[in-house]
């Protein structure tokens, strides 16, 4: 437990204690127990004091409210983890399995008007006015499922577990600097709760006694988009050269572009020209084995993928279409 009357600094030298993190890297967070777990948090900088007033105070108020029953909880949680599949050379740099993916992903989304922690948002198509922030973990699972051959590799669209498409404006994180500063009490943390923070658990997430105002952040309201049927209409079919360098990213390996000299020969430049013909005429053609397996089985599953996408965007934009 900790002491209940420490400044700010002392408090997060308690945090970064218990959750074993490094003060110079880490980036916190904060959510109540009630919230959903794979939701949007609430920035926690232990460089600014008026987050962490902003946090208490928004703790002490729903535990005076008089008709609570439950006890409530304040997460603290470590927002910038080591992405999952990282690996470690001999000297100690690091290079995760999507590494491409995620720079790609956060120069695309990279957002200029937006002043909140984290500059990403997505913005759905045919609507430039409507952003949805991102967070950390947001973009590393969207950066994932581009990796493995499930998301949009422009970035056109989310994948679909973030349930992102046609949320209203803003429903996404809603930036700290959006609270009013008149909320924020003394600089010294006061609490007079027996217990203010429980040590980490193996998510590296420590529990405050302590849900959230909506000063602090908005309700999630997604609205759920179905497929339909209508043919591919006008667009350009999907040009093989931009399937295979963006399998040239996932498998550097095998050196695919080498091989685009030889599908041009064939004339075969588009990739729904590639499921025409067989495996032995591929390994005849010049190409390996096992790029071969590779290339049938990745392209088959991109295109698929890219058809239900085009049908997405064209179910969107007729659902959100104004005739004028």
């Amino acid at each position: 437990d900790f002491p209940v009357n420490i400044t700010h600094v002392e408090f997060f030298d308690c945090v970064f204690a218990n959750m074993a993190l490094d003060p110079t890297t880490a980036e916190l967070g904060w959510r109540f127990n009630d919230e959903p777990k794979h939701g949007p948090v609430h920035r926690l900088a232990n460089n600014d004091s008026d987050d962490l007033h902003g946090a208490f105070h928004a703790l002490l108020g729903k535990q005076n409210q008089p008709r609570r029953r439950q006890e409530v909880f304040m997460e603290i949680i470590h927002i910038n983890p080591t992405p999952i599949g990282q690996q470690t050379d001999g000297n100690g740099a690091t290079d995760c399995v999507y590494s491409a993916e995620l720079h790609l992903l956060k120069e695309k989304l990279l957002c200029h008007i937006q002043t909140c922690p984290y500059r990403w948002c997505y913005v759905p198509p045919g609507k430039p006015d409507e952003h949805i922030e991102l967070g950390y973990e947001e973009i590393n699972l969207w950066a994932r499922t581009i990796h493995n051959n499930e998301a949009d590799p422009e970035c056109l669209l989310p994948p679909d577990r973030l349930r992102l498409t046609g949320l209203p404006p803003m429903e996404g994180r809603v930036c700290t600097n959006m609270v009013s500063r008149s909320l924020v009490p003394p600089t010294d943390v006061h609490s007079n709760s027996n217990r203010v923070l429980s040590t980490a658990n193996t998510d590296q997430t420590a529990a405050v006694p302590g849900p959230s105002t909506q000063n602090l952040k908005r309700s999630h309201s997604p609205i759920s988009t179905e497929e339909n049927s209508d043919s591919d209409g006008d667009e350009e079919a999907l040009l093989l050269s931009d399937v295979i360098n963006r399998l040239h990213r996932k498998f550097p390996r095998l050196n695919l572009p080498q091989y685009m000299p030889l599908f041009e020969q064939q004339d075969i430049v588009y990739a729904e020209t590639v499921a025409n013909f067989t495996k032995d005429f591929y390994i005849d053609l010049g190409l390996t084995e096992g790029a071969v397996s590779q290339v049938l089985s990745s392209i088959k599953k991109i295109s698929i993928f890219e058809k239900k996408g085009r049908k997405r965007v064209r179910a969107y934009n007729r659902e959100y279409s104004v005739e004028i």
